[in-house]
C-alpha cells in the first residue's frame, strides 16, 4: 500500500512538472519585481514634484512676508516724516 502511495507521489511530481512550476513562479516574481520598481519610480517622481511645489509655495510666502515688512517700513517712514514736519 505504501508503495502505491509512493508511486503516485512520484508520478505527480515529474521533473518536467517541477520545471514548469518553477518557471511560472519565476515569471510571477519578475512581474512583481517590475511592479515594485515602477511604483518606486512613481513615488520618487511624486516626491520630486511635491518638493518643487512646496518650494514654490515657500517662495511665495517669503515674498508676501517681505512685502508686508516693506509696507510696515513705509508706514513708519510716513509717520516719521509727518512727525518731523510737525516739529
Amino acid at each position: 500500500m505504501e508503495n502505491d502511495t509512493q508511486k503516485n507521489n512520484e508520478e505527480m511530481f515529474k521533473a518536467s512538472d517541477v520545471s514548469v512550476l518553477l518557471e511560472r513562479i519565476d515569471h510571477n516574481v519578475q512581474i512583481i519585481a517590475e511592479g515594485h520598481k515602477m511604483l518606486d519610480e512613481k513615488i520618487d517622481r511624486m516626491e520630486k514634484n511635491l518638493i518643487e511645489k512646496l518650494d514654490i509655495i515657500e517662495g511665495g510666502l517669503d515674498t508676501k512676508a517681505s512685502m508686508k515688512t516693506v509696507d510696515e517700513h513705509e508706514e513708519r517712514i510716513v509717520k516719521l516724516e509727518k512727525a518731523a514736519a510737525i516739529a
